[in-house]
């Protein structure tokens, strides 16, 4: 299979040991190069895991940083065609890729493309809610249309998608490295809104029906950004304006600087739910709580013969033990 999976990882042995245990399971035929961000005695005590899994290719390298340092450092040693970004706890579906990886074979003018992708909430041996990952096609003509129709209600994050190494890379080296973390200080532009708008301004996105991607929850993450004024936030999206504007004609320079600042700016990031939906919510977490077996049956029930949750049960359950 032409194509590279980058994992950045940060200790996490749990989740490191669960990725090379899926793919191994799946007899995977691409190449998985994984990037240990934290410390070198943790590197070292998961690379003895590694003998386990030979049946795959699997290069492991100590890259310490934050998410897109590490992945920066690894892309060294992509020698695929096709790449694609995943987390320690998403798992692609490589009986489906081929389908997308073909799609960019035949159609040159795309830099990536998607299909569905899922989010499932799994704590311990138990599965609860799923809903669908927001990914949308990007089809605009050039960039400044492409990056004014990211900037907008069609916001995705664009780096799960499978994308031509090429493009990936030229998005990398906009990318801050631990001597120029400076530039661009803020995590949710260095980690998220720097790679995904610049992909969206280098090329343009396809969507295929056909279930490529299962995301994983059930442990904390960053909390997302809702207000951006801080003295970090400003010099970030000054590093970001500044970057795309090397890939926008000149004429539209204006207007992409009121497009950056009117999405940090002007918009609500506050998602706004439904109250019925929020006292579900609130009633299902006090049920996981208080008896996470029931919890998991009423889930089963809601999703009956759902695919994609019959598909994590057999494949990613049997071996999630999540911290």
């Amino acid at each position: 299979m032409d194509l590279t999976i980058l994992i950045p990882s940060f200790k996490r042995e749990i989740q490191f040991r669960n990725i090379l245990k899926y793919y191994s399971n799946l007899n995977f035929k691409g190449k998985l190069i994984i990037g240990e961000g934290s410390n070198k005695s943790t590197f070292n005590k998961k690379k003895k895991f590694l003998k386990n899994y030979q049946n795959i290719d699997i290069k492991y390298f100590y890259a310490p940083g934050f998410v897109f340092q590490t992945v920066k450092s690894i892309s060294k040693h992509i020698e695929t065609s096709n790449v694609v970004f995943s987390g320690d706890d998403d798992y692609l579906v490589p009986k489906n890729i081929n389908k997308l990886i073909k799609f960019l074979e035949v159609n040159k003018t795309y830099s990536g493309v998607f299909g569905d992708a899922y989010v499932f909430e799994i704590v311990k041996n138990y599965m609860f809610g799923q809903h669908k990952y927001h990914l949308l096609a990007n089809k605009k003509i050039n960039s400044f249309k492409r990056i004014n129709f990211h900037l907008s209600k069609n916001y995705t994050v664009n780096i799960f998608a499978i994308q031509k190494k090429n493009n990936f890379l030229k998005m990398l080296n906009y990318c801050v490295d631990k001597r120029s973390e400076f530039k661009c200080p803020e995590r949710a532009f260095s980690e998220e809104y720097l790679p995904t708008t610049m992909l969206s301004a280098l090329g343009k996105y396809a969507y295929i029906k056909n279930y490529y991607l299962i995301r994983t929850v059930g442990h904390q993450r960053i909390q997302q950004k809702t207000k951006f004024d801080s003295h970090e936030d400003k010099i970030s999206i000054n590093y970001l304006y500044n970057s795309l504007k090397k890939e926008v004609v000149k004429k539209n320079h204006k207007n992409l600087k009121k497009i950056i600042y009117d999405f940090f700016y002007n918009q609500n990031f506050v998602r706004n739910k439904k109250i019925l939906k929020i006292l579900i919510d609130k009633i299902l977490n006090l049920i996981k709580n208080y008896s996470p077996i029931i919890a998991s049956l009423i889930y089963e029930i809601k999703y009956l013969n759902n695919p994609y949750r019959n598909y994590v049960k057999k494949n990613i359950l049997k071996l999630t033990n999540n911290d």
